[in-house]
C-alpha cells in the first residue's frame, strides 16, 4: 500500500510510516466491570499496548500463577470507540486517565521507560506513576510462598562443564596388574586410561608384551570406562547407596498382570524424596581422580592391584601444568628369563626345511619370508631364463643307479632347486623327464636344524665337478648346458670359477716353468700342426701338468671356462639352402602353384617398379596371398634370403620358392617347421678346435 501511495503521489509519505514500528505502552492500569474502585475490591493489573503507526489498541492481562480466572488477551488489536464519539488517539492516554471500554473502565497508573520517553519527546507532559492497587488474595499467597522451602536434597554437578573443557583429553598410565589373592598370579603389563571429562578408568592389556595370553580373555580391553571407588563397598540395600533418599508414605501394592499371572507390584507414586536424610546414611561413594593417580603407588582396582610405573609425555606435561608435580619414570626390575628347550621337528620332505622350522613354534608362527627385490631382480625376462641348469650323477655303488642321470636346475630368483631324473637311454632327444625333487631350497650337509637358514646352497656353489648333497645322497654335476657357461662369464664377478683373467693369472704361477713339456704334450695329439685340439686332450694335457696340491683347486669347470674362452666359434644357425628345402616341401605337400599371382601381387605393391621391395612389405605380402607357410618359416627364409641396400629382389624370390620349374631335395613326407631363434646368437663354442697356441702365447706375454 506504502509503495503504490509513493508511486502514485511524488513527495507523499503517508502519517504511519515514521511511527511503523512504535508501541505505546503503559505498563499498568486497574479496571473493574463499570464499577468504581475501593480498597478491598479486587483489582487486576493489565496492559495496553497502542500502536503509533495506525492508532490501534490492544489490552491483555499477564498471567499469574494459580489465578483461577482465565488470562491474556483481553481486547484484540483494533481501535477502540470513545463515549463521546471518536477513537482513542495517543492524544487521549497519560498517567491517570480512564478509559471507557466495552463497559469496562481502564484507570493507566504507570507506562514503561519508552512510553515516558515518547510522549516527552512529542511535547505531551506525562504525569508521575501512581501506586499499585492492592490485591489481598495475591499477599496472601506470595506470604505462604515465602514460608514454603524448595531446597533441593541433590548437590548441583556442573558436567557440561568439565566436558566441555576437557574432552577429549585422557591422562595414559603403563603398569602391571595382578590379583592379590593368588600368591603365583604373574603380572601383566597393561595401560590405564584416566578420561577427564567423565572421571572414568579404562584398562587395557598389552597383548603384544605378555609373554602367556592363552585362555585368560576374549578381549583386550579389561576395565571399560567405569568410575572407580577408592574402596570397594559391598552392595547395600536399596536406598542406601542412593543420592535421593526415598519415604515410603502410602505404602500402595496393585496387582499387575503379567503373563497371565497377577503379580503384587509397588505403586511407584507412594514414594516421596526425603530433602532432609538422616545423618548415619551413606549418600556419597568417593571415587579416584586425576589427582590420586601417581606412579610408583599401587592402585586397588575392584579387587585387583595395579602398579603404574610410567606415562605419556601429556601426562607429564598436564601434571607439572596443573598441579606443579613432575612424575618420574619407576625402574622395574628386570624379569627372569626362562631358557628351554625348543623342540624341533625333522624335516619330513614336506616343503623346505626353513618353513618347517617357521611352523614349529606353537605360540608364533612366523610366514615364509621372500626377498622381493631379488626375485624381481632375477625373475625370467623373456629368453633370459636365468636358470642354471646340469646334467648329474648319484655318486653311489649301486651299478643301476650309476647310469641313470638328472637334469638340475637352479633358479636364481629365490636360490631353490629342481632336479628330475631321466630315462636310462637319456642320449635319445625324446627321452623322457621324472621328478626327482620338488622346487625348494636344499640344505647344506654340514647344517643342523639350528643354522639351516644361513647354509643353503646358493649360485656360487653351483658348478661343473662339484657334488652337492640333496636328502643325504651325493650327485656329482657333469655337465652345463650352453646358458649356464655364458651367465657366469657375463657376471664372473658372481662366479670366481668362471673368470677367465683370475683363472690366467693364477696358472701363470706354475705353467711358467712347465711351458716346454705344456706344449710338447698339446703337440702330441696335434700330428698334422693345425694349431687346434679336442677338449678332452686339452684337459688332460693341464690336469698331467698341474702340481697335485692345487688340483682340488680348480674343478673341471676352471678348465672348461678357459677351453671355451680359446675354443673356435662354429656356425649353428640354419643356411638359405635350408631354407629353400624346407619351404619347398610344405608348399609341396599343400599342392601351392599360384606362383605367377605371387610375382603379380610383389608387381602391384612395387611403387617404384625396380623388382625390390623392402623384408617388411616382402612379409606382407606374402602373408596376404595366403600362401601356406609356416610364419617362423617364413620370416626366416626372409631374414637369410640374400639382400641389395637392404632390399629384395621378388622375382628371385619367387624363382627359389618354384618347386615345380627349381625342385630342391626335401622330403616330400614329413612337414617342415623351424623354431626362431630370438636371441639372434647363430653361433657358439667348438670345443673340438681350441686353439692351444694362443693360450700359450697369453700365459708367456703375461
Amino acid at each position: 500500500m506504502e509503495n503504490s501511495l509513493r508511486c502514485s503521489i511524488p513527495g507523499f509519505v503517508p502519517n504511519f510510516n515514521p511511527h511503523e514500528h512504535n508501541h505505546h505502552k503503559p505498563q499498568r492500569f486497574v479496571f473493574r466491570n463499570g464499577i468504581p474502585l475501593e480498597e478491598d475490591s479486587d483489582a487486576k493489573a493489565p496492559k495496553v499496548c497502542l500502536a503509533t503507526d495506525d492508532d490501534e489498541m490492544k489490552i491483555y492481562e499477564p498471567p499469574q500463577k494459580n489465578s483461577g480466572m482465565p488470562q491474556g488477551c483481553i481486547l484484540a488489536k483494533g481501535k477502540f470507540i470513545k463515549p463521546e464519539g471518536g477513537f482513542y488517539t495517543i492524544d487521549d492516554l497519560n498517567v491517570g486517565e480512564t478509559l471507557f471500554v466495552n463497559g469496562r473502565e481502564y484507570e493507566l497508573i504507570n507506562c514503561d521507560s519508552f512510553t515516558r520517553q515518547f510522549l516527552t519527546e512529542m511535547g505531551y507532559r506525562v504525569r508521575p506513576p501512581q501506586p499499585d492497587p492492592i490485591d489481598p488474595i495475591t499477599e496472601d499467597r506470595n506470604e505462604m510462598n515465602a514460608q514454603c522451602s524448595y531446597r533441593k536434597p541433590y548437590i548441583k554437578d556442573y558436567k557440561v562443564a568439565a566436558f566441555l573443557k576437557n574432552h577429549p583429553r585422557r591422562l595414559r598410565f603403563y603398569g602391571v596388574y595382578g590379583e592379590d589373592r593368588n600368591l603365583f598370579e604373574e603380572e601383566r603389563e597393561c595401560t590405564l586410561y584416566y578420561d577427564l571429562a567423565q572421571g572414568t578408568i579404562k584398562l587395557v592389556e598389552e597383548r603384544n608384551v605378555n609373554r602367556w595370553i592363552d585362555g585368560r580373555f576374549d578381549t583386550r580391553v579389561l576395565l571399560r570406562p567405569t568410575k572407580v571407588p577408592k574402596r570397594l563397598v559391598p552392595s547395600l540395600p536399596p536406598g542406601e547407596m542412593a543420592d535421593p533418599t526415598l519415604l515410603n508414605l502410602a505404602h500402595d501394592v496393585q496387582n499387575v498382570l503379567i503373563g497371565g499371572k497377577y503379580y503384587k507390584i509397588q505403586n511407584p507414586d507412594s514414594h516421596l524424596v526425603d530433602s532432609n536424610p538422616l545423618e548415619g546414611r551413606k549418600r556419597d561413594v568417593e571415587y579416584y581422580k586425576d589427582t590420586d593417580l601417581d606412579l610408583g603407588v599401587p592402585l586397588n582396582i575392584f579387587g585387583f592391584r595395579v602398579f603404574l610405573y610410567d606415562c605419556d609425555e601429556f601426562t607429564k606435561n598436564y601434571y607439572k601444568g596443573t598441579y606443579s608435580k613432575e612424575l618420574k619414570p619407576v625402574p622395574r626390575k628386570d624379569e627372569e628369563v626362562f631358557h628351554t628347550h625348543k623342540l624341533v621337528y625333522k624335516h619330513e620332505e614336506f616343503g623346505p626345511p626353513e618353513q618347517t622350522l617357521r611352523t614349529n613354534d606353537p605360540f608364533k608362527p612366523r610366514q615364509y619370508n621372500v626377498d622381493l627385490l631379488k626375485f624381481f631382480k632375477n625373475d625370467r625376462s623373456g629368453y633370459k631364463v636365468r636358470q642354471l641348469k646340469f646334467l648329474a650323477r648319484m655318486i653311489t655303488g649301486d651299478p643301476v643307479e650309476k647310469l641313470r642321470r638328472f637334469v638340475v636346475c637352479f633358479f636364481m630368483e629365490d636360490d631353490t632347486m629342481a632336479i628330475r631324473g631321466l630315462d636310462v637311454d637319456h642320449q635319445n632327444k625324446s627321452a623322457m623327464e621324472h621328478a626327482h625333487l620338488k622346487r625348494m631350497k636344499v640344505v647344506k650337509p654340514h647344517s643342523t636344524y639350528w643354522n639351516s637358514g644361513r647354509n643353503f646352497y646358493e649360485p656360487v656353489d653351483m658348478h661343473v665337478g662339484s657334488v652337492i648333497y640333496v636328502r643325504g645322497k651325493p650327485f656329482e654335476l657333469l655337465e652345463a648346458d650352453e646358458y649356464t657357461y655364458d651367465y657366469m662369464e657375463q657376471h664372473c664377478d658372481k662366479f670366481p670359477l668362471a673368470n677367465v683373467r683370475k683363472i690366467m693369472t693364477e696358472f701363470k704361477e706354475w705353467i711358467t716353468p712347465k711351458c716346454g713339456s705344456l706344449k710338447s704334450g698339446f703337440e702330441k695329439y696335434d700330428p698334422s700342426k693345425t694349431g687346434f685340439i679336442d677338449y678332452e686332450n686339452f684337459r688332460n694335457v693341464l690336469y698331467e701338468e698341474m702340481p697335485g696340491e692345487i688340483q682340488s683347486q680348480y674343478p673341471e669347470h676352471v678348465i672348461k671356462t678357459v677351453a671355451r674362452y680359446y675354443a673356435d666359434e662354429k656356425y649353428t644357425g640354419l643356411c638359405l639352402d635350408d631354407l629353400i628345402s624346407k619351404a619347398q616341401s610344405e608348399l609341396y605337400r599343400k599342392k601351392f602353384y599360384d606362383f605367377e599371382d605371387l610375382k603379380l601381387a610383389f608387381k602391384i605393391h612395387d611403387s617404384e617398379k625396380n623388382g625390390y621391395l623392402d623384408p617388411d612389405r616382402t612379409y606382407y605380402v606374402m602373408r596376404t596371398t595366403s600362401i601356406p607357410l609356416d610364419r617362423d618359416l617364413l620370416k626366416s627364409f626372409i631374414y637369410k634370403f640374400p639382400k641389395k641396400d637392404n632390399k629384395i629382389n621378388y622375382s628371385y624370390l619367387v624363382e627359389k620358392l618354384n618347386w615345380l620349374e627349381n625342385p630342391a631335395e626335401f622330403d616330400k613326407g614329413e612337414p617342415q617347421a623351424i623354431q626362431i631363434n630370438w636371441e639372434r646368437n647363430e653361433t657358439e663354442k667348438d670345443l673340438e678346435k681350441i686353439k692351444y697356441n694362443c693360450f700359450m702365447m697369453d700365459i708367456v706375454s703375461s
